[in-house]
C-alpha cells in the first residue's frame, strides 16, 4: 500500500474542517506498520472514532426529531380533519333554516289553495330546494367519510 503523508487535517474533527473518516482510516492503514508514525496513526484513528461517534449521535438525534415531526404531522392532519368536519357542519346548519323556510312557504301556499284563494308562486323553486337537499346529503356523506378516515388514522 502506498504511504500517505501526515496532514494536520487527519487530527481534526470533520466538523472543524478535518479529513473524512475514510481518509483517516486510509492513512492509518498505510502507516500502521511504520513505528515512526505511531503517534500520528493513533491520533488519526482516535479522531476517526470520535467523528464516527459524533455522527452516530447526530443520526440518533435526527431520528428523534423525525419521530417528533411525524407526531406533529399526525396531530396537524387530525386537526385539519376536525376543522373540515366543523366547517361542513356549519354549511349544513346554514342550509337547514333555508329549507325549513321553503317548506313553510309551500305549506302556506297549500293552505291558501285549500281555502280557494288565488295561487301565488313560492319564492323559491322546487329545483332549488332539491339542490339544497342534495347538497345537505353530500355534506353528510363527506362528514361520514372524514370521520371514517379519522378512525383509520388512529389505528
Amino acid at each position: 500500500m502506498t504511504r500517505i503523508r501526515w496532514d494536520k487535517r487527519l487530527s481534526k474533527p470533520l466538523a472543524d474542517g478535518g479529513a473524512t473518516i475514510c481518509e483517516k482510516h486510509d492513512f492509518a492503514l498505510a502507516n500502521y506498520e511504520d513505528p515512526s508514525m505511531t503517534w500520528e496513526v493513533c491520533k488519526a484513528l482516535t479522531q476517526a472514532k470520535d467523528d464516527g461517534e459524533r455522527m452516530e449521535r447526530r443520526i440518533q438525534d435526527l431520528g428523534e426529531e423525525a419521530n417528533n415531526l411525524e407526531e406533529c404531522l399526525d396531530d396537524a392532519e387530525k386537526e385539519i380533519i376536525r376543522l373540515k368536519i366543523a366547517h361542513l357542519r356549519r354549511m349544513e346548519e346554514s342550509l337547514l333554516p333555508k329549507m325549513i323556510a321553503i317548506e313553510q312557504s309551500w305549506r302556506t301556499e297549500m293552505a291558501r289553495r285549500s281555502k280557494g284563494l288565488p295561487y301565488q308562486l313560492p319564492s323559491v323553486s322546487h329545483r332549488k330546494y332539491l339542490r339544497m337537499g342534495r347538497l345537505a346529503d353530500a355534506i353528510e356523506a363527506k362528514i361520514t367519510e372524514l370521520k371514517e378516515s379519522q378512525c383509520s388514522t388512529k389505528s
